[in-house]
């Protein structure tokens, strides 16, 4: 009896270090997640039903994003329907929750997340 016990105790420890859920994408759901790359800035709509669209702009280029997101491990990982010039794709990168306001670097590139659409 204890082995089983203890079997079903270090189940339920291990079992959330095996995968972020996704609510870690929460805040992200009607704001705006806004990538600078040093040449431009692109800006992420992330839906709860694991869709995303966006613009991406830099010099003399206006994109048009579109795809799909899912959590893959510790990584928030984005499929384009059409990837940006040097995008890989899918492009994965590690993910946090985050809170209106935040920045942080991802991939050496900053990332804010901001309220609403913009």
């Amino acid at each position: 009896m204890r082995a089983i016990v203890l079997a079903v105790a270090l189940t339920a420890c291990a079992s959330p270090a095996l995968a972020i859920d996704d609510s870690v994408m929460t805040n992200r759901f009607g704001n705006t997640e806004i990538v600078h790359t040093g040449l431009g800035e692109a800006h992420i709509y992330f839906n709860p039903d694991h869709s995303f669209t966006g613009t991406a702009s830099a010099i003399l280029i206006h994109l048009s994003l579109k795809g799909t997101w899912k959590i893959d491990g510790d990584n928030l990982c984005l499929t384009y329907e059409s990837a940006p010039p040097g995008e890989d794709n899918p492009s994965c990168a590690p993910v946090a929750s985050h809170v209106i306001g935040d920045s942080w670097d991802s991939k050496g590139r900053k990332v804010t997340l901001v309220k609403g659409i913009q």
